[in-house]
């Protein structure tokens, strides 16, 4: 993937074909992919394989990642390809990248941030005395399928 050589115009290396679909601007600024992309990440053909935009430009300037390693975005554009934004890191990184930047969704945050123990124990004591499920949603700052999450135990199982 590192061929630096410029080939003819009829058969372009893989680094030239990057290269021309890459907006890139200043150092500070993300380099937005152009050409195609998947779930919104920039992507090229290269011997018959789809190879992601910003996995080639981490190579291109970095060299290989190890096995098993990822390429994630600190500015969190899926279409920069600026190697000052992008970082190797596991999956177990990716995630937790993920989670810190908000993005998760698991059981003791559903809804978001602003649903807390106390706030669960509430949601449910209040549907119990038959407090509807919108106004609930309304008054916690949730969604309604949260909320009936929440009630049915299929969300914060832990909390009583």
């Amino acid at each position: 993937m590192n061929d630096h050589t410029t080939r003819d115009s009829r058969n372009p290396t893989p680094t030239d074909r990057f290269w021309k679909y890459v907006d890139a601007g200043a150092l500070s600024d993300c380099w937005e992919w152009t050409g195609a992309t998947r779930n919104g990440y920039g992507v090229m053909s290269i011997d018959g394989k789809v190879v992601y935009a910003h996995r080639f430009s981490y190579e291109l300037h970095y060299g290989p990642l190890k096995d098993g390693e990822c390429v994630l975005h600190q500015c969190d554009r899926r279409k920069c390809c600026n190697p000052y934004h992008i970082y190797a890191g596991t999956k177990g990184d990716n995630v937790r990248d993920m989670y810190r930047k908000g993005r998760g969704n698991t059981a003791n945050n559903y809804g978001g941030p602003k649903v807390t123990e106390q706030d669960v124990r509430q949601i449910r004591k209040l549907a119990a005395q038959g407090v509807h499920y919108p106004v609930l949603a309304a008054q916690f700052g949730v969604t309604i399928p949260a909320i009936s999450l929440i009630v049915t135990l299929k969300r914060w199982p832990h909390v009583k």
